[in-house]
């Protein structure tokens, strides 16, 4: 426009040092704990290759507190040189060693959790494998205690070759329970204790034998009798099922 002055350009304010885009700073990477890391010895892959091999007799025993096939399990590695497997010495062993897995156990036992069936499965067939130049078969005590466990075993390991069920009424279970705590000073070995016990035993195992029952594998033993009566027919037992190797 006629007379009109041309608007003044205002300058450009200088940006503040503060202003301009900072470059973005790497965000450290975050360090993991021992804790998080993946344990490499959790689970260790166990080679089965030679245990199959030498097809040694497994024998499962089972029963409820107080039958008194601790006593028997003694009697038959004694007689005829199985390796006494209990999953929880094993559990209890590895905890002792101190290992990274051992550590692991404790600090899930500690809470009061179950330790998984994966582990377990493990630590037995490592003790199988150890134990392998030297044994002359495995009995295995106290496991497995429900389908899922039974089922496992046999996926894993295959049948074997007898189950023992030291078959006992409650009312001695119990009566054998109570006595053996004063001796012993066993915590667990008390009557709500025992009463709890026997009736899991009930629940959880007994489906486990009538499993076995239907797959052939079943014994039954009386054991409200002596133990060398009770004895007598475990090995007869033994001798028939495990004295050689099945045909494959």
């Amino acid at each position: 426009m006629p007379g009109s002055q041309p608007a003044e350009k205002k300058p450009e304010e200088a940006k503040k040092p503060e202003d301009a885009k900072k470059p973005e700073a790497k965000k450290p990477e975050e360090t993991k704990k021992p804790e998080d890391a993946k344990k490499s010895d959790t689970k260790k892959p166990v080679d089965l290759t030679e245990l199959k091999k030498k097809n040694l007799p497994v024998v499962i025993v089972m029963g409820g507190p107080g039958c008194g096939k601790g006593t028997q399990c003694d009697k038959i590695k004694g007689k005829y040189g199985y390796t006494h497997l209990s999953t929880g010495d094993l559990l209890r062993a590895d905890v002792a060693s101190g290992s990274a897995r051992g550590k692991e156990l404790s600090a899930i036992m500690a809470k009061g959790e179950l330790v998984s069936l994966a582990i377990v499965m493990d630590l037995l067939k490592e003790a199988m494998v150890v134990a392998l130049p030297t044994s002359k078969g495995f009995l295995i005590d106290g496991f497995p205690r429900d389908m899922e466990q039974a089922e496992k075993l046999t996926a894993e390991l295959g049948m074997p070759r007898v189950v023992i069920n030291f078959e006992c009424n409650d009312k001695i279970l119990s009566d054998r329970c109570m006595e053996r705590g004063k001796k012993s000073g066993r915590v667990d070995d008390n009557p709500e204790s025992v009463k709890k016990r026997i009736e899991t035993y009930h629940k959880q195992t007994m489906p486990v034998a009538e499993y076995y029952k239907k797959n052939n594998k079943l014994q039954v033993v009386k054991a409200e009798r002596k133990v060398d009566e009770i004895f007598a027919d475990v090995a007869k037992i033994i001798d028939k099922e495990c004295a050689a190797a099945p045909a494959k």
